[in-house]
């Protein structure tokens, strides 16, 4: 996307009353896209100054997390995936660890971004020893916020083998109330965080981020991205809105939570109650 486009979907944000954006890209591990992105972050922090800046681009150095920081960025997701060590070098390539990964955790704490992480449930192999262990990490690391979600299947990576695409069609209700559950229990443990409910819970049921926000979650993010690159940003397969345009999510996501009896907040940052009260803020 150009900085031009990037200001349209600004303006639509603005417009929209939402209150935060969220530039989320792959690892960014070139320097000319880190440019860019801080170039982002100052324009956005410059002519929308109210707007909340959440950005998840992996793992980033501690000066660049910092440049950042000072640019205007507020808030930072870097999902841990798994925190059991045998099961997170299974899910990743070799030159990933999760010991860099816990590192830049800790750095961002250390910037002061309210921090954000989340792991996935339901990946193959993965125990219920697993995923409460992961509850507990997330407890004990004392995050500000989560962006967590179901495991969907994709074609194009390493684990769609015909074996795992059979048991994943056999599991899916499963790791779908799995999810929910874990959502609940994380309420439970740190009940003033930010959960986000996800959008790939939608793969499952067409009201499953409805029903995250039932169980625990308190945040919901429309996608802003303009049609033409929906379809190069799919992190599984059958991912809902790709067809659809801002305007139209915006509807849609708002019935959808009067319907369920809550109400949107809008025209406020959402930042978390329990960054808050941890920073005294």
């Amino acid at each position: 996307m150009t900085m031009e486009e990037i200001d349209e979907c600004l303006k639509f944000i603005e417009k929209a009353k939402y209150g935060s954006v969220v530039l989320q890209s792959g690892e960014m591990t070139y320097k000319k896209a880190r440019e860019f992105i801080l170039e982002c972050v100052k324009h956005i922090h410059s002519n929308y100054p109210t707007m909340g800046i959440t950005l998840s681009l992996g793992e980033l150095s501690y000066e660049d997390l910092k440049e950042l920081k000072k640019a205007g960025a507020h808030r930072y997701l870097l999902r841990i995936e798994t925190s059991v060590p045998e099961l997170y070098r299974k899910l990743h390539p070799e030159y990933q660890s999760l010991e860099k990964r816990k590192q830049c955790l800790k750095d961002l704490k250390s910037l002061d971004y309210q921090v954000g992480c989340g792991n996935m449930i339901g990946t193959p192999g993965q125990t219920d020893d697993d995923i409460l262990e992961d509850l507990m990490f997330f407890k004990n690391e004392d995050f500000d916020m989560f962006g967590l979600g179901p495991y969907v299947i994709h074609e194009d990576t390493p684990l769609s083998t015909p074996e795992v695409c059979k048991w994943w069609e056999e599991e899916k209700e499963h790791i779908y109330q799995k999810t929910l559950n874990f959502i609940s229990m994380l309420r439970i443990l740190m009940p003033s965080c930010n959960i986000a409910s996800a959008t790939a819970l939608d793969v499952f049921h067409s009201f499953g981020r409805i029903a995250a926000l039932r169980a625990g979650a308190n945040v919901i993010m429309p996608s802003v991205t303009p049609n033409k690159y929906r379809e190069d940003y799919l992190l599984y397969q059958d991912k809902p809105c790709i067809d659809g345009n801002a305007e139209r999510c915006s509807n849609c996501i708002v019935r959808k939570v009067k319907n369920a009896k809550l109400d949107p907040a809008l025209e406020v940052q959402g930042n978390s109650r329990h960054f808050l009260d941890r920073t005294n803020g």
